[in-house]
């Protein structure tokens, strides 16, 4: 296992999929999750913590944004649920960000 931290922006499907396979990959010695919805948050990082009492690989946390600046490898998997009948397009379009 690297000596890393990962920081994952975003904690709802993808992000908390992705942090678990982090976890049982070994990848990183921290895994930070950052959400607004600390609940969902604090949950996924249960749930997470679970797997790890296995094979104690890494340590997950919840984090914010000042966190993740601190990561050497920052994960954005936040965005907009596809609502029903609603296009790839149309939620990509939802999900821009405009500079």
């Amino acid at each position: 296992m690297k000596h890393s931290k990962i920081a994952i922006i975003g904690a709802g499907i993808v992000g908390s999929t992705t942090a678990y396979a982090l976890v049982l990959k070994k990848i990183a010695a921290e895994i930070i999750l950052v959400d607004i919805n600390e609940t969902r948050c604090h949950g996924e990082i249960l749930d997470l913590s679970d797997a790890i009492s296995f094979n104690g690989a890494s340590q997950v946390r919840s984090g914010t944004a000042q966190d993740a600046a601190q990561a050497d490898i920052i994960i954005i998997a936040a965005g907009k649920a596809q609502k029903p009948g609603q296009t790839r397009i149309e939620l990509l379009t939802a999900n821009k960000i405009y500079y």
